[in-house]
């Protein structure tokens, strides 16, 4: 429960306790499946790096116990933290690797988060219609599941590509879409990314007032949940509105925010472009 609810210091300290018992105990499994909960709670709070490590040391133990499923989803959780750094085609290696593990199981849970993050990588890429076709096959098995939070990502999914594609208004629709499945749910970090997405939108719409309140909105839950990652992704588009508003020092004190929690989480495609943008205002 605390993790869900994104209370990171007591996730911790239980999760870390457990681990000491288990270590002594040697129950390889046990003490895997909390490395690998102790990566997705980095992970999700932007430390990148340290989920690697955690979710590398998981899968090691869990491919010596032959445990297929959970080394399906330690792969996965390897891929999601190589298309946060910016290599797109490793993640989508460990996509693939992790896919016969998921198909094997019969998990059509974990195939539709799969096909989810496969899009996220070729949305990364810039592949918008690989992107999508890859969100639509995990809408096919969410909605099979009847899984509201599935379909929501999967939604916002298409929201960003169309967005990308330049068609706002279809952008729009399917982030309302995730976002009525998101606040039912009450998973704040997916709403704040529904809300930044929303800015960006109504941004490239021109309605300015409305993009500063979501993005204001977007940076309170990120704030409360200590979320680094997407603290900087919405700094950065926020600093693309200042710049589109001619608001040239406030740009670059976006950008300068944004530069500095992407290098904490180690985003590096992010660190490049956020730099670009941030000489390419200094240098006007």
């Amino acid at each position: 429960m605390y993790s869900l609810q994104a209370r990171w210091v007591q996730a911790s300290h239980d999760l870390d306790a457990s681990r000491h018992l288990f270590l002594k105990s040697n129950n390889a499994v046990a003490v895997a499946r909390i490395d690998n909960i102790f990566g997705a709670n980095d992970a999700e709070q932007g430390h990148i790096k340290k989920a690697e490590q955690w979710f590398a040391k998981a899968l090691r133990r869990f491919e010596r116990s032959k445990q297929k499923p959970m080394t399906g989803t330690v792969l996965m959780n390897l891929g999601i933290v190589k298309n946060i750094a910016g290599n797109w085609d490793e993640a989508l290696s460990y996509y693939r690797r992790a896919l016969p593990f998921f198909q094997e199981a019969g998990d059509l849970t974990r195939i539709a988060e799969l096909r989810h993050n496969m899009g996220m990588s070729y949305h990364s890429k810039g592949n918008e219609q690989e992107a999508i076709g890859e969100f639509d096959k995990s809408l096919v098995f969410s909605q099979q599941l009847y899984n509201p939070r599935l379909i929501g990502l999967s939604e916002l999914g298409k929201a960003s590509a169309y967005f990308r594609l330049n068609d706002q208004p279809l952008a729009l629709v399917f982030c309302n879409q995730a976002l009525g499945h998101f606040t039912a749910l009450n998973s704040r970090l997916c709403i704040a990314d529904a809300y930044k997405l929303k800015g960006m939108i109504f941004r490239e719409m021109k309605e300015y007032n409305l993009a500063e309140t979501y993005f204001q909105s977007s940076l309170l839950i990120n704030e409360e949940h200590s979320n680094l990652l997407n603290l900087a992704e919405t700094h950065h588009e926020i600093g693309v509105m200042h710049r589109q508003r001619r608001r040239r020092n406030a740009a670059n004190a976006s950008f300068r925010t944004a530069l500095k929690y992407f290098k904490s989480v180690g985003a590096g495609s992010d660190v490049i472009r956020t730099q670009a943008s941030l000489t390419r205002r200094e240098s006007t």
